[in-house]
């Protein structure tokens, strides 16, 4: 692989007397369904074919796997995040389970029931669990949005099927915790 660098004539002169002087060719193919054909052709002919010669194809494999490590690092990044979130909501959450246990004891003593103390504690937990949400879905937006500034490309499918399943992810959660939390302060 060369560097390929664009001077004035001064420059030129005499970067060619430390170095040899390579001459590069390149041609503009209009037909790019019929350019693997040409491109084969022009390998075979050329000095060092393949190694001399790149096509139309070649010159999306770095965006390819560019896009499989940033997809595959998103990835990671967001199980890691979504864990930290939901075990900082899990603690502060079955924390305060702990404190409040008193007090829905005695609700329970005065003749509240099971469903009105579930309910309680469903709308309880989803306002811990609203903000968080909230801020995951925005953050998510943003990122995706300044992503696809910087690679010129369209993310709205992966975005919406992201924020799609941290929701489902979320609400299982949320489901989970709210059970936990009634067991919790409602039997002994």
């Amino acid at each position: 692989m060369q560097n390929i660098y664009v001077l004035n004539n001064v420059d030129y002169k005499n970067l060619k007397k430390m170095s040899p002087e390579i001459i590069l060719y390149g041609m503009r193919i209009t037909k790019e369904e019929k350019s693997k054909e040409l491109l084969k052709k022009i390998t075979e002919t050329v000095p060092g074919g393949a190694a001399n010669v790149n096509g139309l194809l070649h010159q999306y494999i770095w965006e390819y796997y560019a896009l499989g490590i940033f997809f595959f690092l998103g990835l990671i990044m967001s199980i890691i995040f979504m864990l930290a979130t939901f075990s900082t909501i899990y603690f502060k959450i079955l924390s305060d389970a702990l404190a409040d246990k008193e007090q829905y004891s005695i609700l329970k003593k005065v003749g509240m029931s099971k469903k009105e103390v579930g309910k309680s504690i469903y709308l309880q937990v989803g306002i811990a669990f609203l903000l968080p949400g909230i801020v995951g879905i925005i953050h998510s937006a943003v990122a995706i949005n300044i992503l696809e500034q910087i690679m010129g490309m369209s993310f709205t499918l992966p975005l919406i099927y992201g924020i799609g399943l941290f929701v489902i992810v979320m609400i299982a959660f949320y489901i989970g915790i709210s059970k936990n939390y009634t067991k919790m302060v409602y039997e002994k």
